[in-house]
């Protein structure tokens, strides 16, 4: 179920020929190493790699749009503070964040829509802090590989009610996720699947599906705290 990757933390150390700077002021892609905000009518497009030393603002309110093999991958700093007006990523379909090592999620009040992957942590990933995030529509919202760490609080996750040839649904667990205030409509597919090394601690939860498959599986995870949490 789990795509290959080039590791990050090599791609990240390395330059590469195109930049952001290249570009209209408006549009984003390749290699980002200083700091800069992401404003309203941003545009991504192809890979966008944050590197380490880097932070990357979105601003509060901001709608940014992608071109469909749109990816962000963070090494530095990727920082969302938008409780109150929440900042949109939304493409008709694109790969979706992916935090390599060292890289650091700091968000508050964002909605990604129609990412393959909504989130993916990475081996030696940083602190990864999800808050009143929506992933809408995404095959596989969060996907937490081996020794890396996802933290949700206020996170809603839906699935597509229909998939695409060779798509599959689940979000998969090798390391550790903690959630707090979750809401995770698997529709008719999988749910929440723990791997073999992973854990998840989930709390005050909704998990839910309609006609679907295991809401929480487990196939050789070291640990799985349920806890004050609605399965239905």
């Amino acid at each position: 179920m789990s795509r290959r990757l080039t590791p990050l933390f090599l791609l990240l150390a390395l330059g590469a020929c195109s930049s952001s700077s290249d570009a209209e002021s408006n549009e984003r892609f390749g290699d980002i190493k200083a700091n800069e905000v992401w404003k309203d009518g941003t545009k991504l497009t192809g890979l966008i790699r944050i590197f380490e030393g880097a932070t990357v603002e979105i601003e509060p309110g901001a709608r940014l749009t992608c071109s469909n093999n749109a990816e962000i991958q963070v090494g530095g700093v990727l920082r969302v503070k938008s409780s109150g007006k929440r900042a949109t990523i939304t493409c008709p379909g694109w790969v979706g964040l992916v935090v390599a090592k060292n890289g650091q999620l700091d968000i508050t009040g964002l909605d990604l829509e129609n990412a393959e992957i909504g989130v993916e942590t990475t081996k030696g990933a940083g602190r990864v802090e999800l808050t009143e995030v929506d992933i809408t529509s995404s095959p596989r919202p969060f996907l937490v590989r081996e020794q890396s760490t996802l933290n949700l609080t206020r996170v809603k996750a839906t699935t597509p009610t229909t998939l695409g040839d060779g798509q599959t649904s689940v979000s998969e667990v090798f390391g550790s996720l903690f959630a707090k205030y979750l809401e995770y409509q698997a529709n008719t597919n999988e749910g929440i699947m723990l791997m073999k090394g992973g854990e998840a601690d989930i709390e005050d939860s909704t998990l839910k599906a309609n006609n679907g498959l295991d809401l929480v599986s487990s196939y050789g995870g070291k640990s799985l705290k349920i806890r004050y949490t609605t399965l239905r």
